[in-house]
């Protein structure tokens, strides 16, 4: 029997693992994980295939339009990108002011965003208003998992970091 909060493999279990979070590892019987959790995976640290992971639980993919809100990031982020390569390229004389202001209040918001992003990590119950607009700027910091991304691309660990790194 393993304690709470850990968990060991079907194929070495005599080596134990401490879980990131405790919940994800209920104990009990060898490589047993929460629900949807990979029993597979080191720590129960994946979900499994068919699901993906938000707000620290793994939930299933319904199939119908899992793939709809990254299509809709990716397509927002490639404009974004071919809106910022015109304004980048501009001839900074000929710019007025104003433009240059808009530039740098926008660069300041989304310094301000990705640190609301962030202030969602800390573990406090935040009252619902502030609790979504949390989860929406979460994706200025790289946190994807409000796209269903691991039903598109599933949810190994080296999945999610590597989305992580890319904008």
């Amino acid at each position: 029997e393993v304690d709470k909060g850990y968990m060991s493999l079907r194929s070495d279990p005599m080596r134990i693992y401490a879980c990131l979070l405790p919940e994800d590892c209920p104990g009990g019987a060898t490589a047993t994980c929460a629900e949807l959790r990979d029993s597979t995976t080191v720590a129960c640290a994946s979900c499994e295939v068919g699901t993906y992971e938000q707000d620290g639980a793994c939930l299933a993919c319904d199939g119908s339009l899992d793939y709809l809100p990254l299509v809709i990031a990716g397509v927002v982020c490639f404009f974004g990108l071919i809106l910022l390569a015109f304004a980048a390229n501009r001839d900074m004389i000929s710019q007025t002011h104003s433009s240059l202001s808009i530039v740098m209040v926008a660069g300041l918001s989304v310094s301000a965003l990705q640190a609301m992003g962030f202030f969602r990590r800390i573990a406090v119950q935040w009252p619902s208003p502030l609790n979504e607009f949390m989860r929406a700027a979460a994706l200025f910091s790289f946190d994807f998992s409000q796209l269903k991304a691991g039903c598109v691309v599933g949810s190994e660990p080296l999945t999610e970091y590597i989305f992580s790194l890319t904008p």
